[in-house]
């Protein structure tokens, strides 16, 4: 649908703009440590998208339980093209693991917040050892004719020197994976 597509294309803009100004960046020698804090926790929040007519329950399902339905694993997965589904234990502490076709797992995170509908909260690592993890948050919440999607990605400063590297790639890879959640929402493939 081409007016979809240009709602979405002219969101990732948004986002793009939102993330990308000053974080980690000092534009201005001037700048107090304080505006650099502000700058930081506004753009913490990577994504947001709004699938049409379906509701938080349902959302939550298709983000979690169907992740396999949707998620553009080649690029963004350990396995690539081998991978085959995303396991969440659901429970706080929980794992999140990639699985791959052949039967081979590898860890994503863990889960410190499992609440659904309304969303989960989990330490970040896919592929890398715990010790380097990123705080990621999904939020569900009804909205009129579907549900607001929001991911928070923070948490940079475990991944040390390449922190703005990362936070960066994740910063361009957010919006299209969020764009592949709502054409499978929009397509009726809740769970």
């Amino acid at each position: 649908e081409p007016e979809r597509a240009i709602e979405i294309a002219a969101h990732q803009q948004r986002i793009e703009h939102r993330c990308r100004r000053g974080l980690g960046r000092r534009e201005d020698a001037e700048v107090d440590a304080a505006q650099d804090d502000e700058r930081q926790r506004q753009c913490r929040h990577c994504a947001d998208e709004t699938p049409e007519q379906l509701a938080p329950a349902a959302a939550f399902e298709l983000f979690t339980r169907g992740i396999a339905r949707w998620w553009p694993f080649r690029g963004h997965s350990c396995f690539g093209d081998e991978a085959a589904d995303v396991v969440f234990e659901p429970r706080i502490g929980g794992a999140v693991t990639e699985v791959a076709r052949d039967g081979a797992r590898m860890a994503w995170g863990t889960l410190t917040e499992w609440s659904p509908p309304d969303g989960f909260a989990m330490r970040w690592f896919p592929g890398l050892d715990d010790s380097e993890a990123t705080t990621l948050s999904v939020r569900f919440a009804a909205v009129a004719g579907g549900t607001a999607v929001s991911v928070f990605h923070d948490g940079w400063e475990a991944r040390g020197a390449a922190a703005a590297a990362k936070r960066d790639q994740y910063d361009g890879g957010w919006p299209a994976t969020l764009a592949a959640f709502c054409s499978a929402a929009d397509a009726g493939m809740a769970a």
